[in-house]
């Protein structure tokens, strides 16, 4: 079992390539949270949406129970799930037809609907409107944003066709990217180049197909991800086990390489380049960097050799490869355990580093800081933090005793980072609830890496108690950024507050009690002004004690020491003023400030709108 020593929240100065960069101490675990019903549920995808929360994607062959509301349509179904941003479930919707479905990714649209990636098996039946092609095709499901089907559109040839990968794209339509060994049949219009190639198919908005290809040699071509790129078009990612020949323009190192192909918009290929070691190669995942250039990520079973230039640590390691935007490796680097150590995500992170996720079954050691939580061979969640040059800021082990295979790790607009996948294990080490049944879809929260200082503020004043904070990344409800109330327990005290000679109070909080005024009156004592109605809604009536003549000034301050309201007129020798309050004042509590002449009165007014 493993033991864990967080580093504490500390801001470090670093000199890095002569400049002074902050270094960043690892994040800490804000919570977890385990879904799924009485059978086998499998999450591979997780986002965060429009509204601060999380959208789970995979599949499930659970019927009702725990957390999943509608019952098994065929033997394993889409089933996605959505979280508010603290994790807890506000609704899910399964997905199907009489067969099998295997839901892969999920993404928010420009709408706030969703568009779901997977495949199928099944014919038409439950959700599922349109026949098979062959065996699996691609199957795709719109959604609106409460998970209500609005359309669907199945893609497929006379074969296998697995979709891996779905975006929207630029033109509000999306681009499909998986792998098929069908020929030219059904949707496809080019024949398989030898077994399995790249696929990939554009739709308009509506599902619609505009156009599909196909990429590989006579071999075994896997498309993990697509990417939109900065010129319009894309890069598709994957791996290989073709050697030269079809579209492969290069020799394979080794038994699988890394294999990415950059197509125009139209889907014309522009080229294509290749990366491996002298054994087994995966590239699962990858992005544009901010330079053009392009950050591949993958798991590796070879030791130093073609382009990798570093040895193994174990069985398999995570092996990034960076490139430049013509696909020219400018460097590379590996992280992995003493045993097996595997890929399947990679994201950028705010300060322009990178956030690899994977799922580990190494104890510390090598790359790893942290033990497994479970026995030998059993895997948890593992994700590294590096800075935009590849070099490892830290590395966190998320797990039970069981198994845990992570699916996808991103950050998230707090400045923590979200991680999701599936487990098996019961409550223990860092999940804390039991599952449901074999495996639960499993998500995990982390906080930032440099958490800000927040002051409670008791009274509302926007001004903050500086004996009283939390460390976090966002505000806390009833906490501000300032520091410098003198006493917060009221909100007409604060650094922007008027002083009040004769009340024996530092109104102002400038170190100071009742500085000398001209014809200030004491507001707890004077009665030579009255104010009322109180509670007021539409106007207050300034009665005083003698009749005055001159020039009245009715100003209202809110809790925030703001002066929200002024109106002055003029008293002809009357003891009785009526001031009519503007329509835009809020219910609440006012500070009313009367200026007759020379003197200057307080009084407290509540409003009710």
């Amino acid at each position: 079992m493993k033991q864990k020593f967080y580093l504490t929240f500390l801001l470090l100065w670093l000199l890095h390539h002569s400049n002074q960069v902050l270094a960043q101490s690892a994040p800490v675990k804000e919570w977890d949270y385990r879904y799924g019903g009485s059978g086998g549920d499998f999450m591979y995808d997780v986002q965060q949406t429009l509204d601060g929360g999380y959208i789970l994607c995979g599949n499930s062959q659970s019927n009702i129970s725990g957390d999943k509301t509608q019952n098994a349509i065929g033997w394993y179904d889409y089933w996605i799930l959505k979280t508010d941003a603290n994790g807890i479930k506000e609704w899910d919707a399964t997905y199907g037809g009489n067969q099998y479905e295997y839901l892969v990714a999920i993404r928010q649209t420009s709408d706030a609907g969703y568009i779901l990636g997977g495949y199928t098996i099944s014919g038409i039946s439950g959700d599922v409107s349109q026949p098979s092609q062959g065996d699996f095709d691609y199957w795709i499901v719109k959604t609106d944003a409460q998970g209500v089907i609005e359309w669907d559109a199945r893609f497929g040839g006379d074969s296998t066709d697995n979709l891996t990968s779905i975006i929207q794209t630029s033109d509000g339509g999306y681009l499909l990217g998986g792998f098929s060994i069908s020929g030219l049949s059904g949707d496809k219009t080019q024949d398989s180049q030898g077994g399995y190639d790249f696929w990939i198919v554009k739709t308009d908005d509506a599902g619609v197909k505009e156009w599909d290809y196909r990429y590989g040699g006579s071999g075994y071509d896997q498309l993990n991800a697509v990417r939109q790129t900065m010129d319009g078009g894309y890069i598709l990612i994957g791996t290989s086990e073709s050697g030269a020949g079809g579209d492969h323009t290069q020799s394979s190192w080794g038994m699988s390489d890394y294999w990415i192909v950059k197509i125009d918009a139209e889907g014309t290929k522009e080229w294509d380049a290749r990366f491996g070691g002298y054994s087994y190669d995966y590239l699962y995942d990858g992005l544009q960097t901010y330079d053009g250039g392009y950050l591949l990520g993958g798991y590796s079973e070879s030791g130093a050799s073609g382009d990798k230039s570093q040895p193994s640590q174990g069985s398999e390691d995570l092996w990034i490869v960076k490139t430049d935007a013509n696909g020219v490796k400018e460097w590379d680097l590996r992280y992995g355990g003493l045993n097996n150590d595997y890929f399947v995500s990679v994201d950028t992170t705010s300060d322009g580093g990178y956030l690899f996720g994977g799922f580990s079954d190494s104890d510390a050691g090598a790359d790893k800081t942290e033990d497994n939580c479970g026995v030998l061979y059993t895997y948890d969640y593992w994700v590294i933090k590096t800075d935009n040059e590849g070099s490892k800021q830290w590395d966190l082990d998320f797990g039970g005793d069981n198994w845990e295979q992570l699916g996808a790790a991103h950050p998230t607009i707090d400045g923590g980072f979200i991680l999701g996948g599936y487990a098996n294990s019961p409550a223990s080490c860092e999940k804390t609830q039991n599952s449901w049944g074999y495996d639960d879809y499993w998500i995990v929260k982390l906080s930032c890496e440099t958490p800000d200082k927040y002051f409670a503020d008791l009274d509302g004043d926007g001004y903050g108690d500086v004996n009283s904070f939390l460390l976090t990344c966002t505000v806390p409800k009833g906490y501000v950024k300032d520091s410098t109330d003198c006493d917060d327990t009221n909100f007409f005290i604060h650094p922007n507050a008027d002083e009040i000679p004769g009340n024996g109070i530092d109104d102002d909080c400038d170190g100071e009690i009742d500085e000398i005024g001209v014809g200030i009156s004491n507001i707890s004592t004077d009665g030579s002004i009255t104010i009322y109605p109180n509670p007021a809604s539409d106007y207050l009536v300034i009665e005083m004690k003698e009749e005055f003549s001159g020039e009245i000034k009715c100003s209202l301050i809110n809790s925030m020491g703001e002066n929200v309201f002024s109106q002055e007129v003029n008293s002809k020798g009357k003891s009785m003023k009526q001031i009519q309050l503007p329509d835009f004042l809020s219910t609440g509590i006012y500070l009313v400030k009367v200026n007759l002449g020379e003197d200057v009165f307080f009084r407290t007014l509540e409003v009710q709108k």
